[in-house]
């Protein structure tokens, strides 16, 4: 097998599993996390292909939020959700930190955490600083409705104040 094909099927592979793990990707995000290092329309270009294929080949599905919009994708071991554009915004959020955080090695991703009595977090990651060599957490909160009651500071300050009881001994 060449050289430039092996590098080509594993990055399809990884493209499968971020997409995965991430549950919803916009080809704009595939772009950036795997074609970054091609010239802009060459990403662009090279991108689109692979998604083709990945979805011709049912790797991937795909779905648009609007008509002229460019597609999302999600794998076929996923259901499509129905909060799809919030999940592409928090998953933007996330890109957004991790490109400010290079340093930070994901360790666990979770989306919707549900185990917490008085929040629940739209993405929780904890990660491993390399700089610092230590563990740390991160939540991720996207809220674009302005009838929406935003409290959320409010109740992580909760939390974190319940953060030495028993129910949370394990954030040590």
């Amino acid at each position: 097998m060449s050289d430039k094909r092996s590098i080509g099927i594993n990055r399809d592979k990884l493209i499968e599993e971020t997409v995965d793990r991430m549950q919803v990707l916009t080809r704009e995000q595939i772009q950036l996390m795997f074609f970054y290092k091609l010239k802009p329309q060459s990403a662009k270009r090279l991108c689109q292909h692979r998604c083709k294929l990945m979805v011709d080949r049912e790797i991937l599905k795909q779905g648009h939020l609007l008509k002229d919009e460019p597609y999302y994708y999600y794998t076929n071991g996923k259901k499509e959700r129905k909060q799809v554009e919030h999940l592409i915004m928090t998953n933007w959020m996330f890109l957004w930190w991790k490109y400010k955080n290079p340093n930070a090695k994901i360790v666990h991703m979770e989306y919707e955490r549900s185990d917490y009595q008085i929040v629940r977090p739209d993405l929780y990651v904890v990660f491993y600083d390399t700089n610092r060599k230590s563990y740390d957490s991160v939540f991720f909160e996207m809220d674009r409705t302005i009838s929406n009651k935003f409290d959320k500071i409010k109740l992580y300050n909760q939390l974190y104040n319940m953060k030495y009881s028993e129910s949370y001994r394990d954030w040590e």
